[in-house]
């Protein structure tokens, strides 16, 4: 639980709204990291998930900022 709190409060800077966003998708990250450690290293399973983060923010920053740019 802290570390779902830590989470979610990390994106309070974004509003409510993003924030519960962010509790359900650490929710998610939660579950992915706890079954890949089952059939894989855990260093790889965080990897893996941090990887997910990051495709997941990069898609959002294209969406909101990418095709405004080129409009």
């Amino acid at each position: 639980f802290p570390a779902l709190l830590l989470f979610t409060l990390a994106h309070r800077y974004l509003g409510l709204s993003s924030m519960l966003f962010a509790a359900g998708a650490g929710i998610v990250f939660r579950i992915a990291y706890l079954k890949l450690k089952q059939v894989t290293h855990p260093a790889a399973s965080i990897a893996l998930v941090a990887a997910v983060h990051g495709l997941w923010n990069i898609g959002v920053y294209y969406y909101l900022w990418g095709h405004s740019a080129a409009a």
